[in-house]
């Protein structure tokens, strides 16, 4: 019995064949991910451009985030900054244009400094 060499077009199938393989168990791989993290939530708040100005002339800025926030394990905290400051919200610090976030893991009080509103002072309950 002779053996035969593959030609151009079964191999060019082969390679085809198999780079399905991958990306349809990569795309099952995502969809797992996505579907395990929609029991999670993501509290996202923004801070508004011009909010350090309304600060210092004594006003309140506009969507203030709450002083007290409720989360589960799992959840994840974003504070976008659009103003032209640094601000905090809880440990959470970000400077001008950037995006911070944390997925809380371990359940527990955290507290931290506030410098988005009329509050100083913010505390994230994590059950």
């Amino acid at each position: 019995m002779t053996k035969r060499s593959m030609s151009g077009w079964e191999k060019a199938i082969i390679v085809s064949v198999a780079a399905m393989v991958v990306v349809v168990a990569g795309v099952i791989g995502f969809a797992v991910t996505r579907s395990d993290s929609n029991s999670s939530e993501l509290y996202s708040f923004t801070i508004e451009a011009g909010t350090r100005v309304l600060l210092d002339q004594g006003q309140a800025p506009p969507n203030q985030p709450p002083t007290d926030l409720a989360l589960q394990v799992g959840d994840t905290l974003e504070v976008i900054n659009n103003d032209s400051a640094v601000h905090s919200y809880s440990f959470i610090t970000v400077r001008p244009g950037e995006t911070g976030r944390y997925t809380f893991k371990t359940p527990g009080t955290y507290i931290g400094a506030c410098t988005i509103g009329a509050h100083t002072s913010v505390t994230i309950t994590v059950t």
